[in-house]
């Protein structure tokens, strides 16, 4: 009989959009496609998700690697990034039914400490029994 159900955060409980997430920072096409890259595209965002690297340390690397015109959206990105990563509502109705039904649940994810906070803190946070997430634990899963 299952007890335990393990969700991931991105495209399962939280919608992961690049395309979104720069189009709330820059109305600008190529400004939004080059925030991409240098940003999310970029291997320093791993090293983000393995907690190797702070944000301290990526707005630095992510700012020498963008024009000077770019390099204040910088912090608004990682200041926010993650507020524009919309909850997936079929899921969320999925984990409040499961909770009912005395399900344990749990979030395993590679991801950053604020989304971790900013589910945790949500409607929805108090319903998982436990999160693993690479970042605070230093480890990305397979």
């Amino acid at each position: 009989m299952i007890k335990n159900v393990i969700f991931d955060i991105g495209n399962v409980l939280l919608e992961w959009n690049e395309d979104n997430i720069v189009k709330n920072i820059s109305k600008d096409l190529a400004e939004q496609e080059k925030l991409k890259e240098v940003i999310f595209q970029s291997k320093d965002w791993a090293k983000l998700d393995a907690g190797t690297l702070t944000y301290t340390e990526a707005i630095q690397l992510f700012e020498r690697k963008l024009p000077i015109s770019l390099k204040a959206r910088t912090k608004d990105i990682m200041n926010s990034w993650y507020q524009y990563m919309l909850f997936y509502e079929k899921t969320c109705k999925l984990v409040k039914v499961l909770k009912e039904k005395k399900y344990n649940l749990y979030i395993l994810s590679n991801t950053h400490i604020p989304v971790y906070e900013y589910i945790k803190n949500s409607e929805i946070g108090d319903c998982f029994d436990g999160y693993i997430i690479s970042s605070i634990e230093r480890v990305l899963k397979p």
